[in-house]
């Protein structure tokens, strides 16, 4: 069947209410999106067109997807089973957070840091879909990459990940409660990174529905958010090569926070943060120079 793009558009939004569908900027970009997954093409490609052919197979299909998206609230990325980041595609599920490209900050800059520093070992706490860790391994010079993570489901979707991008030499999984599992293993990295969860149970229930179908477990943390800040710091220490660097992602709002936890160790020096695309703290990172007493 050839539609007539504007007709067709004019159809989905009459058939559903799109709008809601508000993790996308506007109801257009909604089905632009779904309609590039079916068609297997490019949203740039489809926005030239003044008219584009479908099979029954294939509006059915868009069907079902704006159906779940409109009146079960389970995100796009969920339904196609993947998303694309940094330079890397990763699969996704329900058990672990959708990769976005805020994450991006804290991969270009772990990926500057180690190459700077010629850092040979790298630990990824917090890991999920394993994106951090393995965007890294693949586009730096690191040597060795483990991934952590609490969850088994999240890291079989991380193995799955290591699998897809064909980094198994480089990368390696652990289930472990941050560094629980470590502890007899010896293990001593470069750097340390993660993004832990750290939204508060308050701006938990504000949050799309959307994102409320991502796992609890890593989204919201203790303590206004900063529960898994205070322990990886204290933690890490253990597990940090002398000049080695730890890196978080964080909330808009949580610099100074993150920055006064980093503060009361006289260990991290160099507690940098970095800004986003919309001069929003991202990211934090420090050097670490050896273990010592907390300053108060």
């Amino acid at each position: 069947m050839i539609y007539s793009k504007s007709k067709l558009f004019l159809e989905l939004k009459n058939k559903f209410d799109i709008k809601s569908i508000d993790v996308f900027e506007t109801p257009d970009a909604a089905i632009y999106n779904v309609l590039a997954f079916i068609l297997n093409t490019n949203i740039n490609r489809l926005k030239l067109l003044s008219n584009i052919e479908i099979s029954q197979d294939d509006l059915n299909r868009i069907n079902e997807i704006l159906d779940k998206m409109v009146n079960l609230k389970i995100p796009f990325q969920y339904i196609t089973g993947f998303v694309y980041l940094y330079n890397e595609k990763y699969n996704v599920n329900d058990k672990v957070l959708i990769p976005r490209s805020d994450t991006e900050l804290l991969i270009e800059n772990a990926i500057n840091i180690i190459n700077k520093n010629n850092y040979s070992k790298m630990l990824d706490l917090c890991t999920g879909s394993g994106c951090i860790g393995i965007s890294v391994a693949k586009n730096s010079n690191i040597k060795e990459v483990h991934l952590i993570d609490i969850s088994n489901e999240a890291i079989e979707v991380a193995n799955s990940n290591i699998k897809l991008n064909n980094i198994s030499t480089k990368c390696k999984s652990f289930v472990s409660d941050l560094f629980e599992n470590l502890v007899d293993l010896n293990e001593k990295y470069d750097i340390i990174t993660a993004n832990p969860p750290y939204i508060t149970k308050e701006e938990y229930e504000e949050l799309s529905p959307f994102v409320k179908n991502e796992p609890y477990i890593a989204l919201v943390a203790e303590d206004d958010g900063l529960d898994l800040y205070k322990k990886i710091a204290e933690q890490a220490q253990n597990y940090l090569n002398a000049g080695g660097t730890l890196m978080f992602e964080i909330g808009y709002k949580q610099g100074e926070a993150v920055r006064g936890i980093l503060n009361q160790y006289d260990c991290f020096t160099n507690i940098k943060v970095y800004k986003d695309l919309n001069s929003k703290d991202r990211v934090i990172s420090c050097r670490f120079q050896s273990k010592l007493n907390k300053k108060f």
